[in-house]
C-alpha cells in the first residue's frame, strides 16, 4: 500500500516543535507521497515574527537560491495580496492604510533591502518572481483607484494612468534610498511623508473626512 502525507495538525505541529527545537527530522517517504506538499505546509506554518524556514529539492532544476527566492514570496505574510484584493473599502485612502498595516517596520525594511539586492543579483528571479507580483499588485491598486474615482473620492480631473506611473517610481524611491533607513525612521512616517501625502493631494473633501476619522479610531485602537 502506498504511504501517503496529510497535513493533519499532530503531524504538523510535532515536525514544527521538532525544528523550532533544531532537532533533525527524518522523512520516510515513497514516491507521489505528497511530501512536497506536506513540506510547503510546514515551512508557511513556520513563517512568523521569530522564524523563517526554507526546504530545498534537490531534484528541482531550479537553483538553491531561485527556490529560495521563490519561497520568501510565496510565504511571506507580510506581502498578502489576496487579503488586499477582497479588504477593499471604496474610500482607496482607508484601504492603501490598511494595506500598509500588514507590514511590519522592520520587514518594510527588510523587504526594500532585499528587493533591491535580488533586482541588482538575480535580475532573471526578479523577473520571475518579483514582477509578476507586482504586476498583479498594480493592476488591483488601479482597480481600486478607478473604483474610488466612480465613487467620488478622487477628484475628476485625476489621470489615473499617471498616478500609477508615479506610485511605482515612488515606491522605487523609497526602496532604493538609503536615508530613510540610515535615519531609522519609522515604517508609517516614511509612508505617511511620501506616498500618503501625494495620494491626498488627489483626494476629495469626502475621502479625507472619512479617512481621518478612520485614523483616528485607529489610534484609539492602538
Amino acid at each position: 500500500n502506498s504511504f501517503k502525507f496529510v497535513c493533519r495538525d499532530d503531524e504538523t505541529n510535532t515536525v514544527i516543535d521538532a525544528l523550532k527545537e533544531n532537532h533533525i527530522v527524518l522523512f520516510h517517504c515513497q514516491t507521489n507521497s505528497g511530501l512536497t506538499h506536506f513540506l510547503k505546509h510546514v515551512m508557511k506554518l513556520l513563517w512568523d515574527e521569530e522564524t523563517v524556514c526554507f526546504y530545498i529539492d534537490g531534484e528541482a532544476q531550479t537553483t538553491i537560491s531561485e527556490q529560495i527566492i521563490g519561497q520568501t514570496v510565496l510565504f511571506s505574510k507580510d506581502d498578502s495580496i489576496e487579503q488586499f484584493k477582497h479588504d477593499v473599502n471604496d474610500n482607496f485612502l482607508i484601504t492603501l492604510s490598511k494595506f500598509s498595516d500588514l507590514h511590519s517596520s522592520e520587514s518594510f525594511k527588510l523587504r526594500c533591502a532585499s528587493t533591491k539586492d535580488i533586482s541588482k543579483y538575480y535580475p532573471d528571479v526578479y523577473n520571475n518572481y518579483f514582477l509578476p507580483r507586482n504586476m498583479k499588485l498594480i493592476e488591483i491598486v488601479r482597480e481600486l483607484l478607478n473604483n474610488s474615482k466612480a465613487k467620488g473620492y478622487i477628484h475628476d480631473y485625476v489621470n489615473i494612468d499617471i498616478v500609477i506611473v508615479m506610485l511605482a517610481e515612488m515606491i522605487n524611491s523609497i526602496i532604493c534610498e538609503k536615508v530613510f533607513f540610515e535615519n531609522n525612521y519609522d515604517k508609517e512616517e516614511i509612508i505617511t511623508h511620501t506616498l500618503f501625502i501625494y495620494l491626498r493631494g488627489m483626494a476629495t473633501s469626502k475621502a479625507i473626512e472619512e479617512y481621518d476619522e478612520y485614523a483616528a479610531k485607529k489610534t484609539v485602537t492602538k
